[in-house]
């Protein structure tokens, strides 16, 4: 049985040979909480189990991460059997000094007996064994639109071969960045997250870039609406504590890393703005980015008229006549409904406004000018700067 471990680099084969020697469930996971190989059971109506062994390569699950990662902290630096708690026999595996995993053995299925630590340790070297085959056979592989996104992202050439092998008909994308900032518990490894989200989207590739996750979403790929997968992104964010931002969508691949910053820029003013919320879309966000960057190489004193100016620093006497000529502007000069906005009576409205054109002149009967104006009264309301 021995010689047949040793010869094979398949994790599930490995363990169902060596099952009936260790006589209970088996678990391996690797250094990124990925289950290399599991064993599950059913029990039948005679009472007999049934295993069963799978090399599914899938991460575990949130819920047990905490639990897992704080035993796995606590004894990986330990070199042969241990036991961390009852009912359990763990060793961890090194490869070249390195460690690269744990092995867990569950007491279920019949109690442990004494010569069991030593079968899970020859079992253990195996296992070893195969994790340096198989480092040595191939490395991770990585998707080829995973690869695609990394050199855009990162300004490497990008062959047109590579770009056409992913690019199909009627295919959009969608960019988005999950900030990891947790909640108060322990957050789990980057790589853990970005495993997580691969794998609750299908058509998605997750990555770590700038300090945070950033993922892509191919819908050629994706089996669902974008509405399902906005609805159980937020979900995922609402149970973990996370934030993120998301773009637009788009169709050229090529264009990624500019997506890549609207998801980062819905983000960034989305937390300000609106702090309670989970997730940020750049088209709730793209007119106050557009007034963040639209004054060029001048400051906001150096843009406001002359006869604005004027009107801002009667607002700081008394009335506010800017707030009133702002929402006069954002109500497409609608009497009405901006003084119930401003929770003013008409007539006391009309007079905040007879005001505002003795001091404006003719300049609100000029449609760009209004634009203008409605554009630096909302630069202004936002921003620390002292126009004056």
């Amino acid at each position: 049985m021995q010689e047949v471990i040793a010869s094979d680099i398949d994790f599930g084969k490995l363990t169902k040979l060596s099952l009936p020697f260790i006589g209970n469930p088996v678990a391996i996971l690797d250094t990124e909480f990925y289950h290399v190989a599991i064993t599950t059971w059913e029990k039948k109506a005679d009472g007999q189990v049934k295993f069963h062994v799978e090399a599914p390569m899938f991460p575990i699950s949130l819920e047990k991460f905490e639990n897992v990662h704080t035993i796995r902290e606590k004894y990986k630096e330990l070199r042969g059997i241990y036991r961390p708690t009852e009912g359990y026999i763990c060793s961890n595996l090194f490869v070249t000094g390195r460690f690269v995993g744990t092995i867990t053995v569950a007491e279920r299925w019949r109690p442990f007996r004494k010569s069991d630590e030593e079968i899970i340790q020859v079992y253990a070297e195996r296992i070893e064994e195969a994790f340096l085959r198989r480092a040595s056979v191939k490395t991770m592989q990585t998707s080829t639109l995973k690869s695609v996104v990394f050199d855009y992202l990162n300004k490497n050439p990008v062959s047109k071969y590579r770009v056409a092998h992913i690019t199909t008909e009627n295919q959009f994308f969608l960019c988005f960045k999950v900030m990891v900032q947790g909640d108060g518990h322990l957050s789990p490894p980057v790589n853990y997250i970005c495993s997580i989200l691969e794998n609750m989207f299908e058509g998605c590739v997750a990555m770590e870039y700038e300090g945070c996750i950033m993922g892509i979403v191919d819908f050629s790929i994706f089996p669902y609406e974008l509405e399902k997968f906005i609805a159980t992104l937020k979900s995922f964010l609402d149970k973990k504590g996370f934030y993120a931002g998301v773009s637009d969508r788009f169709t050229d691949i090529q264009e990624v890393w500019i997506y890549h910053r609207q998801a980062y820029h819905a983000f960034r003013i989305g937390q300000e703005m609106h702090p309670e919320k989970r997730i940020y879309f750049f088209m709730d966000y793209a007119f106050i980015y557009m007034l963040e960057n639209c004054t060029g190489e001048f400051s906001l004193k150096h843009l406001i008229p002359p006869e604005l100016r004027t009107l801002l620093k009667s607002s700081k006497a008394g009335v506010n006549y800017a707030e009133t000529l702002k929402c006069y502007l954002e109500n497409n000069m609608n009497a009405s409904v901006t003084s119930r906005l401003l929770y003013l009576h008409r007539s006391s409205f009309m007079n905040r406004m007879e005001r505002v054109h003795q001091i404006l002149g003719d300049e609100l009967l000029n449609s760009k000018t209004r634009l203008w104006y409605q554009i630096l009264l909302t630069i202004y309301e936002d921003s620390e700067e002292n126009p004056e």
